[in-house]
């Protein structure tokens, strides 16, 4: 009679207590998921799971996830099985939280960045988040997010506290933020493309933006409230030379008279060296790294002056220059002499007028070869002759002095150009001893100056000369 019936399309008589076949659970698993779908919700379809073996786990496969209303405990192994079943589907294309306000409890700042940790895990398409407006956040975290920062920031009327960090080489680097409330921002980007970093936040206290860059940039930074500032901008390929040495970062940050009087007061071990007026300045630094492979143009003073000038968003009174020559892939690095390029970058404008302070710091490599005959890093030739007007410039250190003729021809350019110089120092390079000529010969050149404070150092920081101003 059971089979009459199939035959005939009648029904299947129900077995003793109601119970007879499933009919729905023998349907193909793509129809299954259709059901699911149908029900509009995750929680909803998660307790499918206790119907039937079949059903089991079968919700984690939806292309669409809707949590409304959800606790949050509950939420975060959820999350975590939907990860174990990710490779299985075709992908999740939306993912929407809303978690319940009643259950976050203290401590909640901790299990939004949990789910928000896992959620970014399952790498969804379009990702929607919300909490009860009840709930004050302090401290989020959003790991792996693609975000659109200026569209997310104008999203948080309340924030206070953000930082960044894009790891994606190849993403689109540019950085827009504005915020009435931001206080403090710190963005750490490593895409090569950054072109424009535009910030305005009236409340800011702390800036920090570490970039990449090709080539254009543009800088704009309205924060009339800023304490602390520090923009590191990195050149993803060879920039112009100037005398051969090749600009391969700029930063600009601000320094403290007190942590500059403390750096010196460690590396001289003196009261008298740490001297500083009190007050917080401004220091621009470049580091440059002497290469063949750098191009030379005609007008590389010029492009390099627009990228200096693109990046000083506030004045500065010290400038630092990082002068590299370690080994490179193609060979032996040369011992390249500083002066010619420093008169060149002390000759523009901006650098020439603000500078009260210049610091050079000289790193070699173990391993260098001399410089060959007519080498670009001592030209122009007539650098030597050059008259600049420095008159701001009162203060100048050299670390990793050789005390080569050169060398002594940069210390007359600056002497000669410099009137209201007041201390010259100079740590001695590791390999000069206090009975070597070359150190003698800086104690000798000095007593020619009588006017400006002169101090010789070696390089383990003890003072092997020093000579005070002839009016103290």
């Amino acid at each position: 009679m059971e089979d009459a019936a199939h035959r005939h399309g009648g029904r299947p008589k129900l077995g003793p207590g109601g119970g007879g076949a499933d009919l729905i659970s023998a349907l193909p698993e793509d129809l299954l998921l259709l059901v699911l779908v149908r029900l509009r919700c995750a929680r909803a379809a998660a307790r499918t799971s206790l119907l039937a073996r079949r059903w089991r786990g079968l919700w984690t496969r939806l292309p669409d996830l809707v949590f409304r209303d959800v606790a949050a405990d509950p939420l975060l192994p959820a999350l975590t099985s939907l990860q174990a079943a990710a490779g299985l589907g075709p992908g999740m294309s939306l993912l929407d939280i809303r978690v319940a306000g009643d259950d976050l409890g203290r401590g909640h700042s901790h299990r939004i960045s949990s789910l928000l940790d896992a959620a970014a895990r399952l790498s969804p398409v379009e990702f929607h988040f919300a909490l009860p407006r009840d709930v004050l956040v302090t401290d989020v975290e959003l790991p792996r997010f693609d975000l659109d920062l200026a569209d997310f920031v104008l999203r948080c009327p309340r924030l206070r506290v953000l930082r960044v960090a894009n790891d994606c080489y190849h993403s689109a680097g540019d950085i827009t933020i504005k915020s009435e409330s931001l206080e403090e921002l710190q963005v750490r980007s490593r895409s090569k493309w950054t072109r424009c970093i535009d910030v305005e936040a009236p409340m800011l206290k702390q800036l920090t933006v570490a970039f990449h860059t090709i080539n254009e940039l543009r800088v704009s930074i309205v924060a009339p409230t800023v304490k602390k500032v520090s923009l590191e901008c990195y050149y993803t390929i060879e920039t112009e030379e100037i005398s051969c040495w090749g600009l391969s970062m700029m930063t600009l940050h601000t320094g403290t008279a007190e942590t500059e009087g403390q750096r010196l007061l460690t590396e001289t071990g003196t009261e008298d060296d740490a001297r500083l007026p009190l007050s917080n300045v401004y220091v621009l630094s470049l580091h440059l790294s002497g290469s063949p492979g750098w191009t030379a143009k005609p007008d590389a003073e010029l492009e390099v002056a627009q990228k200096i000038e693109s990046l000083l968003v506030t004045g500065f009174s010290v400038l630092e220059l990082h002068f590299s020559t370690t080994e490179f892939h193609f060979g032996i690095p040369a011992k390249h002499a500083f002066g010619a390029c420093v008169v060149r970058l002390l000759g523009m404008h901006r650098i020439r007028t603000a500078t009260r302070k210049l610091r050079i710091v000289l790193l070699r490599s173990d391993v260098v070869k001399e410089c060959p005959v007519n080498c670009r890093c001592d030209k122009p030739k007539n650098w030597r002759s050059k008259n600049i007007s420095l008159i701001n410039l009162e203060e100048v250190e050299i670390k990793g002095f050789e005390g080569e003729d050169h060398d002594f021809d940069f210390l007359k350019v600056i002497f000669r150009c410099a009137p209201m110089l007041k201390r010259m120092s100079v740590w001695m390079c590791d390999e000069v001893s206090t009975s070597n000529d070359r150190c003698l010969k800086s104690h000798d050149f000095f007593k020619a100056y009588p006017f400006v404070e002169c101090n010789v150092y070696l390089s383990s920081g003890s003072k092997h000369h020093s000579q005070s101003c002839a009016l103290e």
